[in-house]
């Protein structure tokens, strides 16, 4: 029987760490998604709702910049100004 598979953007395999390999599809009522690089794979029930990956967004906030601080501002050739010779 074939199932309908969708790949998640962003998503990381927690068994070998690559992203945009892990597809989601349903088995008989039932969520499950599984890493086509390692071949993990594992159910996405109710229990699992209630629980969030950890991810870059947990991870404490910067520190403040230091008084007397300026942004950097990068130049492109587009920015530059032509020189006078």
């Amino acid at each position: 029987m074939t199932h309908r598979r969708r790949f998640i953007a962003g998503a990381v395999c927690p068994r070998c760490g690559v992203q945009d390999r892990i597809h989601v599809f349903e088995v008989d009522g039932d969520t499950r998604r599984e890493c086509v690089s390692c071949g993990f794979g594992d159910s996405m029930g109710e229990a699992d709702a209630t629980t969030l990956p950890e991810g870059r967004l947990d991870s404490p906030p910067r520190k403040p910049l230091p008084e007397g601080a300026q942004a950097v501002r990068i130049l492109t050739p587009d920015d530059s100004t032509e020189r006078k010779g």
